[in-house]
């Protein structure tokens, strides 16, 4: 689900990036503690709420948070980039103002009939069954909207802020080996989708993934069998990490690298000048300068805007019915209607973007498919040979075919994964390379077993292992040279498509499989395996198969090819041969006329049963869309309203007419 609240309002968090960098540029300004401390706007959404100051440093630790990034990267000026933080920084109290009251009303309700979330909520909040002021917005109050693994959470991402802090600081004293660019263009992957837990209360039931109990191994100073026998769901595991994580100042370089850098805030106004704090000895003590402080209490307010948006899209989910979802389907089939109906071209655009989330919901128009194309294509001393015949003055549409025949029995096929393990997406052991599961369609272990290692020889295997930012122990293999195996195309089939497809497949015979996703997947991991059609790769449906348009898009034999599978069904394939090699073409999907047409709403929720019907599907894709867009209209009614209210907002322009000379009006200003 996508946060709209949470991606509205720009948090401040804390800087990870080296103060002094910014100051170099001229772009911080160092100033005393008196002008860091004025008051550049107040923000009051109601009666129920304590008037909040937004002081002057808190522009300037968001202008180093990102939006030293906007003048840099995307040409604003420093004025500009400023006018937006001030504007966001508003916005921002409005959102966490307006959660706040909106929470604790939840909170304090005596409402019975709740969603499951608002219950978790009121079971598990620090606030322990006393009700909630949303008056003051003091850190301590925060905490009561909070549960004990959200402050925990909070405090944890400071602490490991601040460590990430000390090592840019340590970083910057040492001179850095420049890596040379690589030498090859990476092969694509299969970008695998992990499914993630929503809310806290789901986590108690999701099992971690073996990189968290690598984590945790390190924090807690155990073993990854350790931590896997003890913690079986992620909030135990998280809540053990997030007690056990600290701030490292365990040699002198880090405790000067955070000296340092707590002098770069002090001269950058964030924090002020006659702060101290006993770290040394006690490195927590860091988390009570005033500028940790505001870290940790910006980390609170994230996450009850957070906590708030969730309890609209549980709200707003508990009300949407299948008749909703139905309603945007007709809107959108009647849109695409009035597109597509005589306007071939644009139809079909509409269909080569396709993808798992977008959809083509009116088709009127028959004969169009998917297809996709397992390439094993001529090397390129084999394409040159066949053009040079065909140039060849005398040649004859006979020779030119008599080349191509003795080019296609002299085919090969060889692995075409070597950028895979240059990349080192996977292990090395006794001269063979195997690939991570993480890089594979199919969680087919017959797939894997065929297919899970490189089909080829490496050489001068060197090992490296580093520590990344979490301090997992990461291998990374380099290779002097890593040489695929040739294959015999005959044996190819055999040996490959056909163990893995469960057919026999021969050239310009075509044939017929039962679509699932297990014989899709192996497909697909046949394609990142073997084919040298680079486009195909990663493509959800394949290529578009046009009655119109094709025949003259591709070569004569894969638009005829293309044809009979599509006619055919989702499910049909054939080996063919053209001037580039072999293709086995598989059919996808067959569009009909008026097909995923639901005329009534009826007709649509009785689709729904079906897993593989557009009903299903656009029903899971578009439900979060919808409740996106419902959660918005709150998000923005919610903003404008107060943004534009009398006496709700109030500006300073004295305290920033350094930074916006022409300063900004939404009401008085404050003198």
């Amino acid at each position: 689900m996508r946060k709209i609240l949470t991606k509205i309002a720009t948090l401040i968090l804390i800087v990870t990036m080296s103060v002094t960098t910014l100051t170099a540029c001229g772009l911080v300004t160092t100033d005393t503690d008196r002008d860091m401390a004025q008051t550049v706007a107040t923000v009051k959404i109601s009666d129920a709420i304590e008037a909040e100051d937004i002081l002057k440093s808190e522009m300037l630790s968001a202008f180093m948070s990102y939006g030293y990034l906007y003048v840099q990267s995307y040409g604003y000026t420093v004025e500009a980039t400023y006018e937006l933080i001030l504007k966001n920084l508003v916005q921002n109290k409005i959102i966490i103002q307006g959660s706040r009251e909106a929470l604790a009303e939840a909170y304090n309700s005596q409402e019975a009939n709740v969603t499951e979330f608002i219950q978790y909520f009121k079971d598990n909040a620090l606030a322990n069954g006393t009700a909630i002021n949303p008056a003051s917005a003091s850190a301590e109050n925060l905490e009561k909207y909070l549960t004990a693994y959200e402050v925990a959470q909070a405090k944890y991402n400071v602490r490991k802020s601040i460590n990430q802090m000390i090592d840019s600081y340590e970083e910057s004293e040492e001179d850095e080996d420049e890596k040379e660019d690589e030498k090859f263009e990476a092969r694509a992957t299969h970008t695998h989708k992990h499914e993630e837990a929503e809310y806290e209360y789901e986590l108690k039931t999701q099992t971690p993934e073996e990189y968290d109990y690598k984590v945790a191994a390190v924090v807690l100073d155990t073993t990854v069998e350790a931590v896997t026998a003890e913690y079986s769901n992620v909030y135990d595991l998280n809540m053990a990490i997030y007690g056990a994580y600290e701030i490292d100042l365990s040699t002198t370089e880090r405790v000067k690298a955070i000296n340092k850098a707590i002098k770069d805030l002090k001269n950058s106004g964030l924090i002020k000048s006659d702060e101290s704090q006993n770290i040394k000895t006690n490195p927590e003590n860091i988390l009570e300068y005033s500028y940790f402080k505001n870290s940790i209490k910006s980390q609170y307010e994230s996450l009850i805007v957070t906590k708030y948006e969730d309890s609209l899209v549980t709200t707003v989910e508990g009300r949407l019915s299948d008749a909703a979802v139905y309603d945007q389907y007709r809107a959108e089939y009647n849109a695409q209607k009035e597109n597509y109906l005589n306007n071939v071209a644009g139809y079909e655009s509409a269909l080569d973007a396709v993808t798992e989330d977008t959809f083509v919901v009116c088709n009127p128009y028959a004969g169009y498919g998917y297809v996709l194309n397992l390439l094993i294509g001529f090397s390129n001393e084999q394409s040159a040979k066949l053009s040079a015949e065909k140039s060849r003055k005398g040649a004859t549409e006979e020779s030119i075919a008599n080349v191509r025949n003795e080019l296609l029995a002299e085919l090969i096929v060889k692995d075409q994964r070597e950028t895979w393990v240059y990349s080192s997406y996977g292990e090395y052991a006794e001269g063979e390379f195997a690939f991570d599961k993480e890089y594979f369609v199919s969680e087919d272990e017959a797939v894997y077993n065929k297919l899970g290692k490189f089909i080829g020889k490496v050489y001068g295997a060197k090992s490296t292992e580093d520590e990344n930012e979490d301090g997992v122990l990461e291998n990374t293999w380099t290779f002097e040279n890593v040489i695929p195996t040739t294959i015999g195309f005959n044996a190819f089939l055999t040996d490959y498509v056909d163990a893995l497809l469960g057919t026999t497949v021969q050239p310009n015979v075509i044939g017929s499989l039962d679509l699932t996703e297990a014989k899709r997947a192996a497909f697909d991991d046949l394609i990142y395996a073997f084919s040298t059609d680079l486009g195909g790769l990663g493509s959800y449906l394949g290529y578009a198969y046009s009655p119109f348009n094709s025949a003259t898009t591709y070569v004569k034999e894969f638009a005829e090819a293309a044809k009979e599978v599509v006619d055919m069904g989702a499910g049909a394939y054939k080996l063919i041969a053209t001037d580039y090699g072999y293709h086995l073409i598989l059919c996808t999907k067959k569009i009909s006329k008026g097909a995923d047409e639901y005329t009534d709403l009826a007709s649509f929720v009785a689709a729904l049963s079906d897993e593989d019907s557009l009903a299903y599907k656009y029903r899971e894709v578009k439900y979060d869309s919808i409740v996106s867009t419902e959660v918005g209209k709150i998000a923005n009614t919610l903003i404008n309203s107060k943004y534009e209210e009398d006496g709700v907002v109030t500006f300073n322009n004295k305290a920033f007419k350094d930074l916006i000379p022409n300063g900004m009006k939404v009401s008085e200003d404050a003198e």
